[in-house]
């Protein structure tokens, strides 16, 4: 017979005398138990659930953590503990917030305004106000000098500066000016101005 030391999860420890420190672990009748100190009798309940008598009884749905039902005592991400205790969602564009009017942390592409979330420009994969003055540019667009996020020339999806272009949009190629130069007709991507430098054909022809 092999005797443990500890039990796993959803067993109890059931002492054997003659072995000191060693338990026999039997299965328990519990729901909700991370640590089962007998048959009906709960030591630590797992997370979404809180200690009943002895035994383990789920929170409401909207609860982490609780210390009874309808009393949430944390929330996931995302969410507040509102006047009722129970989780609500966080505003619109907010993944984290101490109420339904004070958010900490935007979702990317917006900033916080007096605990609400709003847009950044166009310009800006992340910022902290509503200009250009972008922490990080968006694609399609670069800093210049002034810290300024600007467009890429056209026909440019990624470039360094407004002359040099690392990704042309399709039916264009890079020049050796770092600009973006128009493929042949029949070319959907290319890597020259000819039919012989088509990567990938438009539709309806093939290479």
């Amino acid at each position: 017979e092999v005797y443990c030391t500890t039990c796993a999860q959803g067993y109890y420890p059931e002492k054997v005398s003659y072995y000191d420190g060693a338990v026999r672990c039997q299965k328990t009748n519990l729901v909700g138990c991370l640590i089962a100190v007998g048959y009906s009798e709960c030591q630590t309940c797992m997370q979404g659930y809180y200690k009943n008598g002895k035994k383990c009884a789920k929170c409401d749905k909207s609860c982490l953590t609780c210390n009874v039902s309808d009393k949430c005592t944390s929330c996931e991400k995302g969410f507040y503990i509102d006047d009722s205790s129970l989780c609500s969602q966080c505003p619109e564009n907010c993944i984290d917030c101490t109420s339904g009017t004070d958010c900490k942390e935007c979702v990317d592409g917006y900033y916080k305004d007096n605990g609400i979330c709003k847009k950044c420009d166009d310009s800006c994969s992340s910022c902290k106000d509503g200009t250009n003055a972008c922490i990080e540019c968006n694609t399609g667009y670069f800093f210049n000098q002034l810290k300024r996020c600007i467009k890429c020339s056209d026909n440019c999806d990624e470039c360094t500066n407004k002359t040099h272009c690392i990704d042309c949009a399709s039916e264009f190629f890079i020049a050796p000016d770092g600009s973006c130069s128009p493929c042949a007709d029949v070319c959907f991507e290319c890597k020259g101005p000819t039919a012989d430098d088509c990567i990938a054909c438009d539709p309806g022809y093939y290479l």
